[in-house]
This record gives C-alpha cells, structure tokens and sequence, in this order.
C-alpha cells in the first residue's frame, strides 16, 4: 500500500476516534426560572378541578383554544401521577394564570457563540424533584467558553411567558403554588407548556404507578416526520442540564434529512419523544464509582434516561431506554428503543441506586 493512502486511511481512523468520543457538554442553557411552595398536599388519588385564565398582549381575540390546550397539558401531567381530575366531588381546585408579551434583547455575542447560539435556537428554579433540582444546579455552573475574538451584537425578537398555579382547598385556602417564567422567540406558549409544566410538578407526589400512554407512531411516515419535526430539533429535559438533539444528516441533493444513530423500533417514537420531555431523573452512563459527587460535570458526559409505556391500544407495557451523547453544545442521541424486562430491570437498579445516592446528598439535617 503506497504511503499517501496508508497517511489518509490513518487520518481517517484519527477522525473517527474523536467523533465517537463523549464530551461534557460547555454551553449553558437558559432553563426556565420556577418556584414551588407548598404546605401538605393530598396524596395521588386525590381529585382536582382545573380553571384556566390567560392575557396574552400581542394576539387578539378570545383564548377559549389556547386555554383548552394548556388544560389538557395540565390533565394529563398530573394523571399521570395518580391524581383524578373532575368537575364535581372534588378536593381540590386548581387555577392556572398565564400570561405573554413581547420583550425583544439586544444580544452581544462571540461569533462563534452566536453560530452555536444560532443553530441551536433559543428556548428556555428550584424544585423538591431531586432529580430536575440537579440538572438546574449542574446547568447554573457550566459556563460557556470561545477563543473567537469578533464580536457581534443582534437583535432578537423574544417573548416572555409567565404561569402561575395556585392549589386551593374547598375552604379556598392555598396550599400549593407554582410559579414558572421563560423567555422564547416562539410567541405560542402552547409550544413549551408541556415540559415547563413538568418542571414545576415535578415536586407533587406520585404514585409511581400509572403509565403514561402515547399514540402509536405511523412507521411508514418516519423520513416525513424527521423532516417535519425532527430537523434540527432540539428538547429541554427537566431531568438533563444540556439541550438534547437526534443525530441528523441532510442529502445535498434531495435537500432531505435522515437519522444517522440508532433509532430503533419506530413505532414507539411518540414515548421516546414523550420520554425525552417529561423525565425526572437520568442516570450518568458512567462507572457506578464515579458517581460520588453528582455535581461534577465529568460524570454527564454520558446519560441514560428510561421509562415505562403504553402504546396504543395495546396493553402491553414497553421499557423505553435512550441513551445520549455528550457534545460541546449539548447532547446528541446515540441510541433509542424498546428493551426487553431483564435490560429494563437492570436500568431500574441503577436508577435506585442513583436515586439514593441523590437522597444522601441532598440531605442536610442531622435531627
């Protein structure tokens, strides 16, 4: 084999080397601010009723849609945590304000800052959630770092949403309140109810029994769904510091996109998207001894998330593991799928174990 080709095969080895190699992710995230304050709620099984009121000052006309969205959102959240929701014979009464208005930013950035800040998009705190408190705490201490000396200043056209949910009892005395703000360039707030809800109910108790339940995905619409939906897609996890992105490639010739890591049984993307938006918890996918100390960012360079599903109309339950990929600017999917019992049990052990280890740092008191 003559020299220059044995120089390229090596130099391609070299690259291929590196690209597998996980990174802890540098740029920090703007996570949404949150606060719960809360004296002692009713177990799952207890019952709510859900009101909802909203301002939003740039759109005009009624919010009786937008409204109905965000109580469905709500439903569903705290169904899935074993309580009831109802119109009559109810405990409780939950009421939820939002409101949205426009708050443009003159923003000063590096240039190679802004081509990361570019390509991932803008989306945007302490919870009793361990696991969603962590993120925020690793999140808040990760900096973000560039040797580009130009500096460029832009104006971008954001948004500010706001909710409150108050908990009253049948005396109309509050008992538990959550309160969450993020800024967005997307004007809908519907679009980021979903997890910016979880974050904050992620401090209610759960039964840890009922199941959350997705629609079967349409296997033979999988290439239009990347190209609708998951192109430069990026998630906020409450459970996980850093964005979340599939690994994506575009053909120069079709101007298509297509998934490049291993997506696997197709007909379960809903619960992986589900799954990637709601966790509470994720495990560092490192050697169990290195997790010591939860806050050291060494330890996030690889993560796994898992939960359990129904799909469909099938009964069966299915065990959703995903596994993410650290990268300078966040998290890249390197594997999703459904496992069988033994592999999910394996992955609960370790999540109880992960579980105690966070109970044991978190705790404080010595009475």
């Amino acid at each position: 084999m003559k020299k220059p080709t044995i120089i390229f095969f090596v130099a391609c080895l070299i690259v291929l080397l590196v690209s597998g190699c996980a990174t802890v992710p540098t740029r920090q995230i703007p996570r949404p601010w949150n606060r719960v304050s809360s004296q002692n709620i009713g177990a799952p099984s207890s019952s709510f009723m859900i009101k909802v009121n909203g301002e939003n000052n740039i759109l005009i006309g009624k919010d009786d849609l937008t409204n109905e969205e965000i109580m469905k959102v709500c439903k569903t959240l705290i169904e899935r945590r074993g309580y009831k929701v109802q119109s009559e014979n109810y405990q409780y009464n939950m009421i939820i304000n939002y409101r949205t208005f426009r708050s443009d930013k003159s923003v000063s950035l590096s240039m190679n800052k802004y081509q990361s800040y570019n390509r991932l998009g803008l989306m945007s705190s302490s919870t009793s959630g361990l696991g969603v408190s962590l993120a925020q705490v690793i999140s808040l201490s990760s900096s973000y770092s560039s040797a580009s000396k130009v500096n460029v200043t832009t104006q971008v056209e954001m948004y500010n949403h706001t909710v409150g949910i108050d908990v009253v009892d049948t005396n109309n005395s509050l008992i538990w309140k959550g309160d969450v703000n993020w800024e967005s360039p997307d004007i809908d707030i519907t679009n980021y109810i979903f997890t910016a809800f979880q974050t904050v109910f992620s401090s209610l108790p759960t039964d840890n029994e009922t199941l959350p339940k997705v629609r079967k995905f349409k296997e033979s619409s999988f290439k239009n769904f990347i190209n609708v939906f998951l192109k430069r897609k990026l998630f906020y996890c409450p459970a996980v510091p850093y964005y979340i992105g599939f690994q994506t490639a575009r053909d120069s010739n079709t101007g298509l996109y297509s998934i490049i890591a291993g997506f696997k049984n197709k007909f379960a993307t809903f619960a992986y998207i589900d799954l990637l938006q709601t966790a509470e918890y994720a495990i560092p996918d490192v050697k169990d001894a290195e997790w010591e100390n939860p806050i050291n960012p060494n330890i996030w360079r690889k993560v796994m998330l898992g939960g359990k599903y129904y799909i469909g109309d099938d009964k069966k339950q299915y065990n959703v593991i995903i596994r993410l990929t650290g990268t300078s600017n966040g998290y890249r999917i390197k594997d999703c799928g459904v496992v069988s019992d033994q592999d999910y049990h394996q992955f609960q052990s370790r999540l109880a174990k992960w579980k105690n280890i966070l109970n044991n740092y978190y705790d404080f008191y010595d009475d």
